[in-house]
């Protein structure tokens, strides 16, 4: 017993110091798995911006209409719900935002069908959105960026897009390289 006592006694600052190493450890983990258990409830989505030629027999070859459009891939564990107002231009160096309304939302272009805002996404389904025209696209461009002066082309390269959730959630996506170059070629001085 007193064998014990003795390396009980000479070792004790060691057994404080592996019990304080468990209590945090056991902190540690208890807080990430509050975090991850509140990670599964975060929306996740993909966001795929590109541009897409509409083809079909009764339209004349090199009249294809041209439009862009967002993919959005809910990844998630629940449904992602995406308003009205939900695209986005950044401009590198330059203040807000430029919001384009989606051309899916009203009637009058025979290609696309109309549909109602907000719209459901749900989880590993994929919905693909008509933002514009691609001539209208060109011309509100030019007010959009109006003139940048210096950097123009390293400014034009790196704008992003940003959509916004229903629940305010904010995703920044890059951009599709075909539609940057579109972008730069209505840009250049």
């Amino acid at each position: 017993m007193n064998e014990f006592d003795e390396f009980f006694k000479s070792y004790q600052y060691t057994f404080q110091a592996l019990g304080a190493i468990a209590t945090a450890l056991a902190v540690i983990i208890s807080l990430m798995l509050a975090f991850l258990k509140n990670a599964e409830h975060i929306p996740k989505i993909k966001i795929v911006i590109r541009w897409a030629t509409i083809i079909h027999q009764t339209i004349p070859r090199g009249q294809n209409p041209k439009y862009l459009v967002v993919d959005i891939i809910n990844l998630g564990k629940f449904p992602v719900a995406i308003p009205y107002s939900f695209f986005r231009f950044k401009i590198p160096l330059q203040s807000g935002c430029h919001m384009i309304n989606p051309l899916d939302a009203f009637v009058g272009d025979e290609w696309i069908v109309q549909r109602n805002y907000p719209v459901i996404i749900n989880p590993r389904r994929t919905e693909t959105f008509f933002i514009s025209k691609a001539e209208a696209l060109a011309s509100e461009s030019k007010d959009m960026i109006g003139s940048m002066g210096f950097f123009r082309k390293i400014r034009i390269s790196n704008i992003h897009a940003e959509i916004v959730t229903e629940d305010g959630k904010l995703f920044k996506s890059k951009i599709d390289n075909s539609v940057i170059k579109s972008l730069s070629g209505n840009f250049t001085t």
